[in-house]
């Protein structure tokens, strides 16, 4: 029994010890509605979490690493349709356990988690499907980067699903850009994430 907890403590989520330092560090990488110009509107996030890194499938080993912040920026829509932007941020006790955990967790199998996103809309009745699923090639100045697409229909209606994650020091985070119809720009994803690398102290998109 003690060795079936064990794994199953290592396989979950970090350690959580937030600092007041932790949670200010991992604002500060948050996108803001100044940042995104006139046309949007924002709604509050209604709980402050980091970013999710393992899921059913995707089980990486959690093991050594503490989360010493986290935070959420609001939901960003354009339109009805999208675009509709989101990032959660998470601030670990040192660079080393960062960078450790990024190793483990952003892989090519964490499309796995970003796939089940659609399992909520389902619960709720949304006839959804999966159509495809996969890494996105996208670069930016900053030490780590990763991207991934799932294309879904929902409802009769195809749904765009990219979640791009970055990471820099201490700070690990991901930003969802979502969009019915029809994908958003890959330049203006790029545009994006160069503002938050700037946030994270990297020169932005390579």
């Amino acid at each position: 029994m003690r060795v079936l907890l064990a794994i199953a403590l290592a396989a979950g989520a970090p350690v959580v010890h937030h600092t007041s330092a932790g949670t200010m560090a991992a604002r500060a990488s948050l996108l803001k509605a100044a940042d995104l110009g006139k046309g949007w509107t924002s709604a509050a996030a209604t709980t402050q979490r980091g970013v999710s890194l393992s899921c059913r499938g995707h089980a990486a080993s959690a093991a050594g690493i503490v989360e010493a912040g986290a935070a959420s920026s609001p939901a960003f829509s354009a339109s009805q349709t999208g675009p509709f932007i989101q990032q959660n941020a998470s601030v670990y006790a040192t660079s080393g356990q960062a960078t450790t955990w990024w190793r483990r967790a952003v892989t090519p199998s964490l499309v796995t988690c970003v796939a089940q996103t659609f399992d909520t809309l389902a619960a709720k009745g949304v006839k959804v499907s999966i159509v495809s699923r996969g890494m996105l090639s996208f670069a930016t100045a900053l030490p780590h980067t990763a991207a991934y697409r799932v294309v879904a229909a929902a409802n009769g209606n195809k749904l765009y699903f990219d979640v791009i994650v970055l990471g820099s020091g201490r700070t690990i985070t991901d930003v969802t850009i979502s969009s019915f119809l029809k994908p958003v720009p890959a330049k203006d994803e790029h545009a994006l994430a160069a503002v938050i690398a700037r946030k994270l102290g990297g020169g932005g998109a390579a």
